[in-house]
């Protein structure tokens, strides 16, 4: 991991950025979704079983992924 420190401002590498924002969308709902896609291995099916619509599921993924970090 690279974190440089000067005067105050701190500058981490974009990865950890990615997963620091990634990370602060993880709540219940999320979690509870992406086991449902697991389990079903349908987005359609798990909106239904964690009382969202599709395209709720669809943009809550769809923004995880815009977040996560890029390799």
């Amino acid at each position: 991991m690279s974190v440089t420190e000067n005067n105050d401002n701190i500058s981490v590498t974009p990865w950890l950025e990615g997963e620091l924002r990634l990370a602060g969308m993880l709540d219940k709902r999320m979690i509870a979704l992406l086991m449902a896609v697991d389990a079903s291995g349908s987005i359609n099916q798990a909106a239904k079983q964690v009382g969202l619509s599709y395209k709720g599921a669809w943009q809550m993924i769809e923004r995880a992924n815009n977040l996560a970090p890029k390799c």
